[in-house]
């Protein structure tokens, strides 16, 4: 019995160690990427800049005036056209994930 209880508590010690581990890890993980916008990270100082030039990129590649509600010219259009512009941005580093949102909110 007191052999079983030993064991049980190795057990939950390891797991809780694990747990740790797990949270430090994902804490960790969570400070390496802040908001877009937000933060004190090297990163986020350069986010209004990538923001105006994916704006920039978007009016050009996606002209407003063009999308005037005709077959294939309506604004579902001109968001995927959008997207596109900013998916293609995040691939090639010029503008990062986290302010993904913030650039299709403004050109939405």
């Amino acid at each position: 019995m007191i052999r079983i209880a030993l064991t049980t508590a190795r057990l939950q010690s390891g797991l809780a160690l694990c747990g740790g581990a797990f949270l430090f890890a994902a804490t960790a993980f969570a400070g390496i990427s802040e908001k877009c916008l937000v933060g004190t990270a090297a990163d986020v100082t350069n986010d209004a800049s990538q923001i105006r030039a994916v704006r920039t990129l978007v009016d050009s590649a996606c002209p407003c005036a063009s999308f005037n509600g005709t077959k294939m010219q309506t604004h579902e259009d001109y968001t995927m056209c959008a997207a596109h512009v900013i998916s293609d941005q995040i691939a090639m580093g010029a503008l990062r994930s986290n302010c993904k949102l913030v650039v299709k909110k403004m050109v939405a």
